[in-house]
């Protein structure tokens, strides 16, 4: 089996947006518009012959090193397939693990069985995510919520979300400062934005928001992309988190699209609070992996910039 180092200028986008549609573990972060937009049109592809099974490589080189790290806001990247070959796999790590000294790849959940037997080339994590399908009323949904959700639900009664612009979204992440609660700098999220107003037939987005005293208080992205909902950014300011807004906009999304097949990709926290208001919706826990590696024998501080 051939496997191919592409670079990002010579990569045939349609060719590779359609693998990634066509792959059993599709996701919405390996499109093009969203890796080019977090990666500054900076990455690279491992593809086989006929691109049933590809990778986006998101590295870089910081001190000449080369190095692999998961771009902000892309939970699960590494690789995607129509049809899972354990041989091709294992090629894509040792071709990675024999190029760069240091390597943070999360890959999909549907990977986590292949990863986990995969201890001689770089170390695996758990990492957790959490889904809610939508198949079913909204009702027998609601029935599953825990008590402490319906209870913060109640006290949004008096709230209305809407649909706003994504722009709007974007000015009121950054006035609110709410980049630095997720550990990024303002320009992440703008570049986010930008590769969601990039999309060309890839993928759908919803921005909903709360709005108290005609502010808005909490809003949220979801890119839909085949039959998910992924969340891939939110936030309240003070009066947000008062009012419950997170809760108002996550039972929104859920109410408007009961019975379909649609599921809600919450993206999940090892932060055992933020777990818990996810399975507080009622979704299920995802284990998916983080193979990562560091063969840089010296120089801690060096380390810490990489």
């Amino acid at each position: 089996m051939k496997i191919e180092f592409v670079h990002r200028k010579d990569l045939d986008t349609n060719k590779w947006n359609k693998a990634i549609f066509e792959a059993l573990n599709a996701r919405v972060y390996a499109t093009s518009p969203i890796l080019d937009a977090m990666c500054n049109n900076n990455w690279h592809a491992l593809v086989n012959e006929d691109f049933s099974i590809v990778m986006p490589i998101t590295d870089k080189q910081k001190f000449l090193i080369p190095v692999i790290n998961q771009p902000y806001f892309l939970q699960q990247l590494g690789i995607f397939y129509t049809s899972n070959n354990i041989r091709t796999n294992e090629l894509f790590l040792q071709y990675i693990y024999e190029k760069y000294k240091k390597v943070n790849i999360y890959f999909t959940s549907e990977l986590d069985s292949f990863l986990t037997h995969k201890k001689n080339i770089g170390d695996v994590l758990q990492r957790t995510n959490y889904l809610l399908p939508l198949n079913d009323t909204y009702e027998n949904i609601y029935a599953k919520f825990t008590s402490n959700c319906k209870r913060n639900l109640k006290k949004t009664s008096h709230i209305e979300v809407k649909e706003i612009p994504i722009e709007s979204y974007e000015e009121f992440y950054i006035q609110n400062d709410l980049y630095i609660n997720a550990n990024i700098k303002s320009t992440d999220i703008s570049k986010l934005i930008s590769g969601i107003l990039n999309n060309q037939h890839n993928f759908t987005y919803k921005v909903y928001a709360v709005y108290i005293d005609n502010h808005i208080c909490s809003a949220a992205i979801y890119l839909k992309y085949k039959n998910r909902f992924t969340y891939i950014s939110g936030g309240s300011n003070a009066k947000g988190i008062e009012n419950k807004g997170m809760f108002a906009i996550k039972n929104h999304l859920i109410k408007n699209n009961a019975e379909t097949h649609m599921l809600v990709d919450f993206e999940g926290s090892n932060i055992p609070s933020i777990a818990a208001f996810f399975e507080g919706f009622g979704a299920t826990k995802e284990i998916y992996m983080h193979w990562h590696f560091n063969k840089i024998p010296f120089n801690k501080l060096l380390n810490r910039f990489l």
